[in-house]
């Protein structure tokens, strides 16, 4: 009776968030802030309310990464932006907070529910693909959308996201798990929805995404076993590429050859290099020392060097809030401990992966790519929550996995946690 509950709670508040979430047509920060403190205080109650006792190691440097935020938002000058965060991203202390909780809460529904995974899986690729179809529309010149396009207002896909770097990281993430269901069966389904992920995340023409998506398509090389089936996948994609890169004047292929050129403006210090990222990465640079063991507070990066970031961007531009690396991000607003914590939690779900198990190798790639990307892009709240709840997900998966290896074959994880709550009601 308790898992079945737990089912009935936990179920549609993960595909609400992975599905339903991310299809928020809205351009506007506050209102998907407003959706995520929602579901995630619904997550919240179902922890309390079930009293299911979950642990992972993982918990702990979750647990200093957020100590470290909290004391930086404490010493902060900035206090507005520290715990609410910046107007363009609202990504202060407690939106952290949130996204732990749903970091958690997915790993315990992975954890006492391990078969249901792949359906959620399924469920949240359809969601992408339909986002992904808004948005291919978008670069080939309907716009389904009620309110524009993205907030750059250009012919690059945004879909829902109303981003299109966003939109590339919401694509690149998807993409691992799209590929590994084709490789499973090349269906119809599964054909589309690869094609669709692939074919938008190239016309977002987000040269972030695209770095992040090289690593794992080279991993998934290396790592599976079928090497047809590979062959396949990857003739697909150039399929796909070569059908949409004559669109719009060859602007796919004319964003491909700017690397060059921007990785040499950024080596050499041009402050322009990577479309400015460059002036960004050296204004944190220099900030660093200042920064060392507290920060200056979440999600308050343009205190750092307004005035240089005023004169590039204009005062109050958007550009200029984020560090565009989510590591340097960190280091500076959180301070160093926040950043070696951080990477103590992400190092740690990607331990002990079982990478003949599909999904399982589905994570693993999402993660290195997640991270890849992160070097010259930023977590926003339209699409890192996704990413908290996804590595939840991941953990669960593995524990469970490790669970049925190291336990008698009729217990299971579900078994035990429906026995600890029986108990602990009973008490």
């Amino acid at each position: 009776m308790v898992a079945y509950n737990s089912l009935k709670l936990r179920i549609p508040v993960l595909v609400t968030l992975l599905a339903i979430y991310p299809l928020i047509a809205i351009p506007y920060v506050l209102p998907r802030w407003a959706a995520l403190a929602a579901i995630s205080i619904l997550a919240l109650l179902a922890i309390f309310k079930e009293k299911i006792a979950v642990y992972n190691d993982s918990f702990i440097p979750l647990g200093f990464f957020l100590l470290f935020a909290f004391i930086s938002s404490c010493f902060s000058e900035y206090p507005r932006e520290a715990w609410l965060g910046s107007p363009g991203y609202l990504s202060g202390f407690f939106t952290y907070v949130l996204l732990a909780i749903l970091f958690i809460f997915a790993y315990g529904t992975a954890l006492i529910f391990p078969a249901k995974i792949d359906n959620i899986i399924d469920i949240w690729l359809l969601s992408a693909g339909l986002i992904a179809l808004f948005g291919l529309l978008q670069y080939l010149g309907l716009n389904l959308l009620p309110l524009g396009t993205d907030i750059f207002k250009s012919i690059k896909s945004s879909s829902t996201i109303y981003n299109s770097n966003d939109l590339g990281t919401y694509l690149l993430m998807a993409f691992p798990f799209a590929a590994l269901r084709f490789i499973q069966d090349a269906n119809f389904r599964s054909t589309a929805v690869l094609s669709l992920i692939y074919g938008t995340l190239l016309t977002t023409l987000c040269r972030s995404a695209w770095v992040g998506l090289a690593p794992g398509v080279l991993l998934l090389i290396v790592c599976c076993r079928d090497k047809k089936k590979v062959l396949a996948l990857l003739a697909l994609m150039l399929v796909v590429t070569l059908l949409l890169m004559p669109l719009h004047n060859w602007s796919i292929l004319s964003q491909m050859g700017t690397f060059y050129s921007e990785t040499g403006m950024t080596l050499a210090g041009d402050p322009e290099g990577g479309s400015a990222r460059s002036l960004l990465w050296q204004e944190g640079v220099k900030a660093l020392p200042k920064s060392v063991f507290i920060g200056s507070g979440a999600d308050t990066f343009y205190h750092v060097s307004p005035e240089k970031f005023a004169e590039r961007f204009g005062e109050g531009a958007r550009a200029a809030h984020k560090a565009h690396n989510i590591y340097l991000e960190i280091a500076v607003t959180m301070g160093i401990p926040a950043l070696l914590a951080y990477l103590w939690f992400l190092f740690s779900v990607l331990r002990k992966t079982d990478k003949s198990k599909p999904l399982e190798l589905a994570f693993f790639l999402m993660v290195i790519m997640y991270m890849t990307r992160g070097f010259f892009l930023v977590d926003v709240i339209t699409v890192y929550p996704l990413f908290l709840a996804l590595i939840g997900l991941y953990q669960g998966v593995k524990v469970s996995r490790m669970a049925k290896i190291c336990m008698p074959t009729n217990f299971t994880p579900t078994e035990a946690s429906v026995k600890d709550s029986k108990t602990e009601k009973t008490e």
